[in-house]
């Protein structure tokens, strides 16, 4: 088990059909993580749904043709929750 630390922002589970391609039509752990950040990590405005299309549509248009499925998890939420019953 990993805890989450409080500089963990988000998680992005992805299945094969987003990681798993050879050389250009790869979308690597860096591009998704700056694809997906601007869309998860400002509480007020924060649209990680928004940020999943994008990151499908990135496998999609380059040339995927398996299922894709991906899901974010803002881990800030979970961070403050965990803090917050330590203190009491």
């Amino acid at each position: 088990m990993l805890p989450i630390k409080p500089e963990f922002e988000f998680l992005i589970l992805a299945c094969d059909g987003l990681w798993d391609k050879e050389g250009e039509f790869q979308v690597s752990n860096k591009e998704a993580i700056d694809i997906a950040r601007p869309f998860c990590t400002d509480n007020h405005c924060s649209s990680p749904l928004s940020a999943c299309k994008k990151l499908a549509d990135l496998s999609v248009n380059r040339g995927s043709a398996d299922d894709i499925s991906v899901m974010i998890i803002q881990l800030k939420r979970f961070v403050l929750r965990s803090f917050e019953g330590r203190l009491c």
